[in-house]
C-alpha cells in the first residue's frame, strides 16, 4: 500500500482485483456483523 499525495488517496498494490469493491468506513461494524452471523450459524441458533 502507498500514500498518494496529501493522503487522502492510497495506492493497493496486490490482492484486489480492478472494479473489486473495498470497505473504506464502517469496516469494523461490518467485520463484526459478518462474524456473529458466522458464530450463529454453526452454534444452530436462528
Amino acid at each position: 500500500m502507498q500514500v498518494l499525495g496529501d493522503g487522502t488517496r492510497l495506492e493497493i498494490g496486490g490482492g484486489l482485483k480492478e472494479g473489486e469493491p473495498v470497505v473504506v468506513k464502517g469496516a469494523f461494524q461490518l467485520k463484526s456483523a459478518f462474524l456473529a452471523k458466522e458464530l450463529e450459524s454453526e452454534h444452530g441458533h436462528d
